[in-house]
């Protein structure tokens, strides 16, 4: 009689253990294909064990990116007889280096007159100090206009990323400690990269040659110090946003109304409101020292930073009335006060009533100035949450189900679908699950997983619907008592732009 073997049960825990693990890696599979190319390569970082030096190796690409794109011609390179921008920035260094500081906004108007506020001045002046301790000639007064020299060219571009380095790149790193506090490396390291490799601003700080970088860059450094709650710090660096380029001007009425709120809002808010002016007052005071002592130079410093005298466009503004004028010379049928006066007329209705929504957004673009720096001021941060695709994210949570669950067991937490106000979509719920599942899967506490849906809900119903949305019991911790998970079901609001979890209370 053949001898049965007895076979060894097996152990529920190890198969439990296999099973997570197998899980997990599939999980990971299909989030990997779900990423963008950065995602993807700072995953791929930490699972090499070099996480630590991601943020080294991001600086040192788009440090990389900018000589690449510096090494490109510049605006008016080689093009007389004004020679474009790079000139302009060229000979602020040239007069201010040479010229007396009271004449800086009066010497040589015809040739690109100084028409930026004194912080600008004063950099162009240390820039052209140094300058010209390597090389005199490169900023030596008049006969330096049009000078392009290969090294002189290297000089200035460096100048850009030099500042730029002192200035933006560690307000980006700031705010995206401050905004993304509490989450991933990962994360964090993909939007620093996404910042840093903001399109418009490469192309025309480091290929049309400016210094944008500075002024959003201090402006950037105000809203951290805002979330920090260093209102008075914040209110100073964005007094020197505003004296480094006027165009600072149009984030003023969302600052000044912020700050003015936190007056009202605070406990000490009249003392917050006299150091608040205190610091704004101090800050151009000593900026404009040197042109106080005459009120004909300070209104000439006013004259060259605002110049309505230039009428209601310039140079070569691409919008409607630019075209229009080939035809129709406004200049000449009406004087610049007129202008203003019409323009001013036709501004005011649409600012009073807010409520009132744009008849046709194409045809307010068209009138509207559109200088290439503009763009800038809506593209900060520039890294907005990268939503999954649609249609990939629904697929892998059907395919992803049980590997969803044994994660979510072997973290002793409860995934369940959403209860709203109103039904959510299977899409929206299958994306929230995913990332709730992967925020498990990573080892976070429930009550610090994020979830961003500002950008599905838009495509959903729009922001209206997302701050009316109440959630309920997403991934609430409970203990384990008798194989069972004691789940408390609570309301959670939606604050735009994330999902915040908080944490339950434990069963007894």
């Amino acid at each position: 009689m053949a001898r049965t073997k007895n076979k060894r049960p097996s152990d529920p825990q190890s198969a439990t253990r296999a099973k997570t693990v197998t899980a997990r890696r599939a999980l990971d599979r299909n989030l990997a294909m779900l990423r963008s190319p950065a995602d993807r390569w700072f995953f791929f970082l930490e699972q090499s064990g070099i996480g630590g030096g991601a943020l080294s190796l991001t600086l040192l690409f788009v440090m990389y990116v900018r000589w690449a794109v510096a090494l490109n011609p510049y605006s008016g390179a080689a093009t007389p007889p004004m020679f474009g921008d790079y000139e302009a920035q060229r000979h602020w260094m040239e007069l201010t280096l040479h010229v007396p500081i009271s004449q800086w906004y009066t010497h040589d108007l015809e040739w690109w007159g100084l028409d930026y506020p004194p912080l600008t001045a004063y950099i162009s002046w240390l820039c052209g100090l140094i300058g010209s301790w390597i090389n005199p000639a490169w900023f030596a007064l008049d006969a330096s206009h049009g000078y392009e020299s290969a090294n002189s060219k290297f000089y200035m571009r460096a100048t850009v990323i030099l500042f730029e380095g002192i200035v933006y790149i560690p307000a980006v790193i700031g705010f995206v400690n401050r905004w993304y506090a509490g989450q991933s490396a990962v994360k964090r390291n993909t939007a620093t990269l996404l910042m840093l490799l903001q399109p418009a601003l490469l192309i025309i700080d480091h290929g049309h040659f400016q210094y944008n970088a500075v002024m959003l860059g201090l402006t950037l450094l105000a809203i951290n110090h805002f979330l920090s709650g260093t209102y008075v710090l914040g209110a100073l660096f964005f007094c020197l946003s505003l004296a480094f380029k006027q165009m600072a001007l149009y984030y003023s009425p969302a600052i000044f109304a912020y700050l003015l709120g936190k007056c009202f809002r605070e406990p000490s808010g009249q003392l917050l409101f006299l150091r608040l002016g205190g610091v704004v007052i101090g800050t151009f005071s000593a900026l404009l020292s040197p042109w106080l002592t005459s009120s004909a130079a300070l209104l000439q410093v006013a004259h060259r930073v605002f110049p309505l005298a230039r009428g209601l466009y310039e140079d070569k503004v691409a919008n409607m009335w630019c075209a229009a004028s080939v035809v129709i010379k406004l200049k000449e049928i009406f004087d610049v006060s007129t202008c203003m006066r019409l323009s001013n007329n036709t501004c005011l209705p649409p600012i009073v009533h807010q409520r009132l929504p744009a008849t046709d957004a194409h045809a307010t673009a068209i009138r509207s100035s559109q200088h290439l720096t503009r763009l800038l001021l809506v593209l900060v941060p520039g890294a907005r949450e990268v939503d999954l695709v649609a249609r990939a994210a629904h697929h892998a949570v059907a395919r992803q189900r049980t590997a969803l669950r044994a994660v979510a067991h072997k973290r002793r937490h409860y995934v369940s679908a959403p209860q709203a106000r109103e039904t959510l979509s299977p899409l929206l719920s299958s994306f929230l699950a995913l990332e709730l599942g992967r925020q498990l899967h990573a080892g976070r506490r429930p009550d610090t997983c994020q979830v961003p849906i500002v950008g599905l809900l838009r495509d959903h119903g729009g922001l209206a619907r997302a701050r009316a949305l109440r959630f309920t019991a997403f991934a609430i911790p409970g203990p384990v008592h008798g194989g069972q998970c004691a789940v408390e079901r609570q309301r959670v609001p939606c604050v735009p732009g994330v999902l915040q979890l908080p944490a339950a209370s434990r069963g007894r």
